[in-house]
């Protein structure tokens, strides 16, 4: 496991005293947006192709559903047609969000490999859930989910794959994972951002900790921002999360207010991700997780990752940013496409 320290306080007057906001702003440079330069680089500007792929939403379907998922490819002629990186997204986000787009884009830039971001039901472009999909959900079922997306990979030709994911990004990509070799897809990596699942939460104590302990007393932190040479802010802070909720409650509420939250409360995740061992042969995985999060907690992300690496040795691997919270996905996507590209080079 990969654990680095917090800086100290700032002390200069420009970031102000706050330990998460001082960490995700670099105040110490022990959170460097990207490698230096000789490892991968110094260009992360996007180049008018990928800005063009960036905007080019597309649907896919599900032969066996027969419901849409709403997709984005990027870098799409850098792989084999069978190849590619899934990107899945957070609780509610899609593809044309304005947080989310400029983080895909730094996976693709730092990965340099075809990227496909999916959209999960009832978010997007995508069809809603049915029952008992949402039925399914709410017992912690993330393989409802998980099956037509494998059905839609398989219908654009995919057969290998790594996996990377945020939040319920992150639970979906688990139970993915877990699927794939049913559908004749074969899983490399499996990249997991603050993934939940791990410990039962009521739907009440979820709520508390998504919309109130994370939104209300860790979300200021990233109010500060800085600035990169496109003048583009290297934090996320452009998701209004009022008219994000508004938006899911209306294309459905029951879905986006009661089956996702409660199944993301689900202790479901661990089983998951041993059959995800079990049946991808040589399945690399990797935790990031923040010691700040009030979603996937220190205390559970370490519990859980003792059992992986005792019954998987040597497939298991965690990277623990200490100052940050489960919003580490709204603090820097340059940090966040580095942390993915640089474990999709190691593999």
């Amino acid at each position: 496991m990969s654990e680095h320290g917090p800086g100290a306080p700032e002390d200069n007057g420009k970031i102000g005293d706050h330990p998460i906001s001082s960490f995700n702003l670099n105040a110490h440079g022990e959170n460097p947006d990207w490698a230096p330069e000789g490892e991968m680089g110094p260009d992360l500007t996007p180049s008018p192709e990928l800005e063009v792929e960036l905007a080019d939403r597309q649907v896919v379907i599900d032969p066996e559903s027969g419901q849409s998922y709403g997709y984005i490819e990027l870098n799409r002629n850098s792989e084999p047609s069978n190849e590619a990186l899934v990107s899945l997204l957070a609780f509610g986000v899609d593809t044309q969000n304005p947080a989310a787009n400029y983080e895909l884009e730094q996976i693709a830039l730092q990965s340099g490999k075809r990227t496909i971001a999916y959209e999960t039901l009832s978010v997007g472009a995508s069809d809603k859930l049915m029952h008992d999909q949402r039925e399914a959900l709410e017992a912690g079922d993330f393989s409802v989910i998980a099956r037509g997306m494998l059905g839609a990979m398989k219908a654009q030709g995919l057969t290998e794959i790594d996996l990377e994911g945020f939040s319920m990004g992150a639970r979906t990509a688990i139970a993915i994972a877990a699927q794939a070799k049913e559908f004749g897809i074969s899983v490399k990596s499996l990249i997991l951002l603050e993934p939940p699942g791990f410990v039962e939460y009521t739907t009440p104590e979820m709520y508390k900790r998504i919309l109130y302990r994370e939104g209300v007393q860790n979300r200021p932190a990233y109010g500060e921002t800085v600035e990169d040479e496109r003048g583009q802010s290297t934090i996320d802070s452009k998701l209004d999360s009022t008219k994000t909720f508004s938006k899911m409650g209306l294309t459905d509420l029951r879905g986006n207010a009661l089956s996702y939250p409660k199944g993301l409360g689900r202790e479901t995740a661990l089983d998951d991700l041993f059959q995800a061992l079990e049946t991808q042969s040589g399945l690399k995985l990797t935790i990031i997780s923040g010691g700040a999060s009030e979603i996937s907690t220190r205390e559970e992300i370490n519990a859980a990752y003792r059992q992986l690496t005792e019954s998987y040795p040597g497939q298991v691997s965690m990277v623990r940013l200490p100052g940050d919270t489960h919003a580490m996905q709204t603090g820097s996507a340059r940090r966040i496409g580095w942390h993915v590209g640089r474990v999709l080079k190691q593999s």
